[in-house]
């Protein structure tokens, strides 16, 4: 199959791109003669329409759509990946698998051997002064391809929004200064 698809705003190639998969019929080799017939996307003015409404359509949902999964944060020359067993969408009452990548600039992984880590979650919104709900202890955890990373098992007492508060510091060896990371997440039923 060959399509000509060529747009300056990224998020239209990519409708481009599914309106391409939902008709892959548009391109076909022709059975008797074994040629390709190739369809230029930009001479169809109903495929221009389709694109750019898909486009704007994708665009729309991908600003209204709240992203939790994965949250970066970076505190000085620290960068943190938090990740929430089960799917990045913890449920009130039940075990969360949390779970961060440290790295430093760089792309140096911090390990929790490496640093005096902790985590506090807090109610949200919360006091600079208020004590946390919880201070689930820390321990290294294998995820996907990183090994001894900070992990805890926490569990949300009811459905609302917290603020997860990575702090460190390095251990003796280590090279990084002392970070705070805060996530929000919110907790479902």
């Amino acid at each position: 199959m060959v399509i000509h698809c060529h747009s300056e705003y990224p998020v239209l190639n990519l409708g481009r791109d599914i309106v391409a998969k939902m008709f892959s019929f548009v391109s076909a080799v022709s059975p008797s003669s074994a040629q390709t017939t190739s369809l230029t996307f930009s001479d169809s003015m109903l495929y221009r329409s389709l694109d750019k409404y898909l486009g704007w359509f994708l665009l729309s949902v991908l600003i209204a759509t709240p992203v939790a999964a994965h949250t970066e944060k970076v505190s000085g020359d620290v960068g943190g990946l938090l990740h929430i067993e089960p799917h990045d969408n913890p449920q009130a009452r039940q075990t969360a698998h949390a779970w961060i990548v440290l790295t430093r600039k760089g792309g140096q992984l911090i390990r929790l051997s490496q640093c005096k880590c902790q985590l506090a979650v807090y109610p949200n919104p919360h006091n600079e002064s208020d004590a946390p709900l919880l201070k689930p202890p820390l321990h290294a955890v294998t995820a996907e391809q990183y090994k001894d990373i900070p992990g805890a098992e926490i569990i949300f007492s009811k459905v609302g929004t917290y603020e997860l508060e990575f702090s460190g510091s390095p251990k003796s060896g280590a090279n990084f200064k002392p970070f705070t990371l805060s996530y929000t997440v919110t907790v479902g039923s």
